[in-house]
């Protein structure tokens, strides 16, 4: 990205922009920084050989929003290939405090094998969002002690009971002895479709590695099994984004049939 000056300015401006950024809820409404905003103008009035970067700060003043301030930043991030991932994503809002008991509902998930923390921390977030109870983490799944969970987890991870089974057989067997359900989520050609009523006993969802999915011996050993239906050329979705469509449209029946 051009000069070695150039390059300085466009670090100090993502610099400075995150800094910004990580003020969240009071900023959007406006009152950026006018100290921190007349340097990002002046480091951009420095790009003149990038029109586009230059041209930015020509759209930058005090009492704009924290959300147009962000669009502002993306193409210095682009600049530097430096785009957000989802761990390095700002909450703008506020959470509640802490979780509320009377939300939760009687869902529980099993991860077998997971290899990716990231995707760890994101269903801990899920499990947060959807009111589950306890999430369980099986073989070689992370934990929350690892980095990358909890970037991702964003603390929900210190709101949601866990617990580390490492052989996935002894997880499901002992929340069979609780009086739970096991149902895997798979694209098993015995598989139900997720869309038919649950039964409406407390219930584990149970999700296998990324690229592998469930062990057949697995799935002999749950009570059910259930598939998202797939309507375009691939038959499957990311593990996270599955374990929401199905925890969610869980909460919907549960909930309309409370």
């Amino acid at each position: 990205m051009g000069n070695a000056q150039d390059l300085r300015s466009l670090k100090r401006i993502r610099e400075l922009g995150r800094a910004i950024e990580t003020q969240g809820e009071d900023l959007l409404t406006g009152k950026l920084s006018e100290t921190d905003l007349a340097e990002i103008i002046a480091l951009c009035s420095q790009l003149e050989k990038h029109p586009h970067l230059h041209r930015i700060k020509d759209h930058l003043h005090s009492k704009m929003g924290l959300p147009a301030f962000v669009t502002f930043m993306v193409p210095i991030e682009r600049a530097l290939n430096q785009a957000l991932t989802d761990s390095d994503l700002f909450i703008t809002h506020k959470d509640r405090p802490q979780a509320i008991p009377a939300l939760k509902i009687p869902l529980e998930f099993a991860l077998e094998n997971m290899r990716s923390g990231f995707n760890v921390g994101g269903i801990f977030r899920l499990g947060d969002a959807v009111g589950a109870s306890q999430i369980h983490l099986c073989g070689y799944s992370p934990t929350p002690d690892q980095d990358a969970v909890r970037k991702t987890a964003l603390k929900s991870e210190e709101h949601l009971p866990w617990k580390v089974y490492p052989r996935t057989e002894d997880c499901l067997e002992a929340a069979k002895v609780r009086g739970l359900r096991v149902v895997a989520l798979e694209t098993a050609h015995n598989a139900k479709t997720l869309y038919e009523p649950f039964r409406f006993h407390p219930t584990l969802l149970v999700v296998g590695n990324e690229r592998f999915g469930l062990d057949p011996y697995l799935l002999n050993l749950c009570d059910e099994v259930r598939m998202i239906p797939m309507h375009g050329m691939k038959n499957s979705l990311n593990v996270v984004s599955s374990l929401s469509v199905a925890a969610f449209e869980f909460r919907r029946q549960w909930e309309s049939n409370s």
